[in-house]
């Protein structure tokens, strides 16, 4: 359903200034008025946008955002201050990019979160843990 929205988006954007065009948000028709318009109203303007989530309520936005764009880990994997941040930014790509690291994280206790001591959960240590598993599994 979102591709779909994005979509109608993308060629309601792309249309002319008089086409006839329909709103991605309630499949209404309309005449585009302005070369900007791609909503019949700004209630379904708003809807669209905040369907993708607030940023600012949402303590693992970026988390999760990191994850549905894996190539920004590749920025990240070498911009590291120090070596733990490099080994977070390490298992951060693993868990956008592998599906078995993923089950893994999804099924123990990790959430992303920060603990009572003001600590991230350590989803670099989690990385070392299920790569160890993997040898001594002899799986590597």
């Amino acid at each position: 359903m979102a591709s779909k929205r994005k979509e109608q988006y993308r060629l309601n954007k792309n249309a002319k200034v008089g086409d006839d065009i329909v709103c991605p948000v309630c499949g209404k028709a309309f005449v585009k008025k302005q070369w900007q318009q791609a909503f019949c109203c700004g209630s379904c303007k708003d809807r669209f946008w905040n369907g993708k989530g607030d940023r600012h309520a949402d303590p693992n936005y970026h988390t999760k955002y990191n994850q549905k764009h894996p190539e920004r880990y590749e920025y990240l994997l070498g911009k590291g201050a120090t070596r733990a941040e490099v080994e977070h930014n390490k298992a951060l790509y693993e868990l956008a990019t592998n599906a078995d690291f993923r089950e893994y994280v999804n099924g123990s206790d990790y959430d992303g979160s920060w603990d009572e001591h003001a600590c991230r959960n350590d989803l670099g240590t989690m990385l070392e843990n299920y790569e160890n598993d993997l040898i001594d599994a002899g799986l590597i």
